[in-house]
């Protein structure tokens, strides 16, 4: 299958319509602006996706959307151990910053009513070729700081996807699924406490591995970064692999570990 890529920007809306107009399908995987004003950014994130959808209405063309795990983040088990969450779950009260993405999500999913072959895909944790944003947090903490923490009991799950397995599931939603679906690319899921065993395991010289309360990460961290490590991200992924036929192949971030502590 051929594909031709084009061109517009996310940030300039008006140069969105005539561009979903030259395509038969729109995977959206950006993030408008920058973060440290999480607010402008999602409502960025709904006003591009909003005008992308808005021509699509009656074509029976396809929007992925690219969402995230924080939108069904259970802040009642910082730190600690939490159930799996199924597609269908819904966060009570999500965090603040996050409200208006889950509005996003729940704009794609509504307009599979309008003609329109709409899919999400909750992401949290993809990682491969360097390319992640909890594992170079950590192993710079530790290189910086001599320490290396973990939120309460540290028992919260972490959700982790290899981005060719990632890759691959976006290809098969492409191909196979029905509108109105939402998957979760899930791999494998970690304990947070033994993520920071076993990158402190790989370092030359052992850290200090000490666990703190949410208040003691917020001061450290910030809130977002202290939320991205302390909630329980236990995503089930059982609809990706019966309805798609997705069977990711990788299984284990040591070699990743070991491939950003040789670039730090």
């Amino acid at each position: 299958m051929a594909i031709t890529l084009v061109c517009g920007d996310i940030l300039k809306l008006d140069s969105l319509k005539p561009m979903v107009k030259k395509v038969d399908a729109v995977i959206y995987s950006a993030m408008p602006g920058v973060f440290g004003n999480e607010t402008s950014v999602f409502e960025h994130d709904y006003l591009a996706v909003e005008t992308i959808i808005a021509p699509m209405r009656g074509t029976n063309k396809t929007f992925i959307y690219s969402s995230g795990a924080m939108v069904v983040a259970d802040l009642q088990t910082i730190g600690g151990e939490g159930t799996a969450l199924a597609e269908d779950y819904v966060a009570k009260v999500p965090p603040a910053f996050i409200a208006k993405r889950v509005q996003t999500k729940n704009l794609v999913l509504n307009e599979a009513k309008n003609g329109i072959r709409t899919i999400v895909i909750r992401n949290h944790h993809p990682y491969g070729k360097g390319g992640n944003f909890i594992l170079p947090f950590l192993i710079a903490e530790a290189l910086q700081h001599n320490k290396l923490f973990y939120i309460n009991n540290g028992d919260n799950m972490l959700l982790f996807v290899h981005v060719q397995d990632l890759a691959e599931l976006y290809w098969l939603a492409l191909e196979k699924s029905a509108a109105g679906e939402l998957y979760h690319p899930s791999s494998f899921e970690m304990k947070v406490k033994d993520l920071v065993m076993m990158i402190n395991k790989k370092m030359t010289r052992k850290r200090t591995v000490a666990s703190i309360n949410f208040a003691q990460a917020k001061q450290l961290w910030g809130e977002i970064v202290s939320l991205v490590i302390g909630v329980n991200s236990n995503l089930n992924s059982a609809k990706a692999r019966e309805l798609l036929g997705w069977i990711p192949s990788h299984h284990s971030i040591e070699k990743e570990i070991v491939t950003i502590m040789s670039r730090s």
